[in-house]
């Protein structure tokens, strides 16, 4: 029995919204909402389909890695929605995830989370410990469009045991909402808070593609001035982190200059530097 009621949280969001839900499911317990909801028929052109999760078993984050959540302590929500070829956003795909990331946090820092950043491209974080991440994946079905499956998890509360982030061999530190929040929002509007979020900035991407999300971001670049070591489909690469370019690439000054990278993963970042 779960405590989401999904008719209650459909008719709690903004009409705007509302009109682009196919279907929304909630679950007490799943292995993952990412999962489930490749495994179903995509939603009508222009819909979304949403799965939530008060507990996922088999959680993931970028490459596989799992996600590690307190049952009944994370909301872990999935949507699915149609990503048409010809939209103008389509060549910039590879940065949906970053602006999502960009779209949360400004939700979050909308009902008080003080601190919010983002760690390239799809850690959420409060100050210096991890409170979420977003996993966005792709399916091809021959037609027209793809296909984007995008999933995140928020921690509200945390057990003990997930004091470290288990995806980061140099361990950022784990946080929730509870801990930064005198009055941390319920799973249910915290749910309602990202589904507005997600749709919003989705649709938004589709018809502009990332142009309008770049001068929101330095605000929330955890990144800045950090010295980092990324590795690459192809090298590593290391040198202090410079923002981000205009299509979301993650810019690095190395000794032999400045390097965009668009996919990769950040392996170690300076912990004098972080911790400044």
């Amino acid at each position: 029995m779960t405590r989401l009621d999904a008719a209650k949280i459909k008719r709690s969001l903004t009409a705007s919204t509302a009109r682009h839900i196919h279907c929304i499911e909630v679950f007490s317990k799943i292995n993952s909402t990412n999962t489930y909801l490749k495994g179903q028929l995509p939603p009508p052109s222009g819909q979304f389909r949403i799965a939530i999760a008060e507990h996922q078993t088999a959680g993931r984050g970028r490459h596989g890695r799992q996600w590690i959540s307190t049952p009944g302590g994370s909301l872990c929500l999935s949507l699915a929605y149609r990503f048409p070829q010809s939209s103008p956003g389509f060549s910039e795909l590879y940065a949906l995830t970053l602006a999502l990331g960009i779209a949360v946090a400004d939700a979050l820092s909308g009902i008080g989370v003080a601190e919010v950043k983002l760690k390239w491209p799809n850690d959420l974080l409060v100050g210096d410990a991890k409170l979420g991440g977003i996993l966005t994946e792709t399916i091809t079905r021959g037609d027209s469009d793809v296909i984007v499956i995008v999933g995140i998890g928020l921690n509200i509360e945390i057990s003990p045991d997930l004091s470290k982030d288990q995806d980061a061999a140099w361990a950022l530190s784990a946080t929730c909402l509870s801990a930064v929040m005198s009055e941390p929002p319920s799973l249910a509007r915290l749910s309602e808070l990202v589904i507005e979020s997600l749709i919003s900035a989705c649709r938004t991407f589709a018809a502009n593609g990332f142009a309008e999300y770049v001068e929101r971001f330095p605000v929330y670049d955890w990144l800045a001035g950090k010295t980092v070591v990324v590795d690459t489909p192809d090298s590593t690469v290391e040198g202090a982190a410079a923002g981000i370019a205009d299509d979301g690439a993650l810019l690095v000054d190395t000794e032999s200059g400045r390097r965009e990278i668009h996919a990769g993963t950040i392996r170690q970042v300076d912990a004098a530097v972080a911790e400044q």
